[in-house]
């Protein structure tokens, strides 16, 4: 059965993307403090960390190219 939270997420979920770019690191931290709104760890919140340092740009506004490849050696210190 699906709750109102649930559908509330899918909703988010399909929504687009702002306009305008947002700097990797401050989503990072407003995940952060939001932390328990979302159910997220601090794993969760690091493996983030990890993910981001490798994405090259500074800012977050080409939603298509936001793929990164990491190597599990460095990865591997989470």
């Amino acid at each position: 059965m699906i709750d109102a939270a649930q559908l509330q997420h899918q909703a988010m979920a399909a929504a687009p993307l702002p306009a305008q770019a947002i700097a990797k690191w401050d989503v990072l931290r407003e995940l952060s403090v939001a932390r328990a709104d979302f159910n997220l760890t601090d794993r969760d919140l690091a493996v983030l960390q990890v993910l981001l340092s490798y994405y090259p740009a500074v800012t977050l506004d080409q939603p298509q190219k936001m793929v990164v490849f990491p190597r599990t050696s460095r990865s591997a210190s989470v």
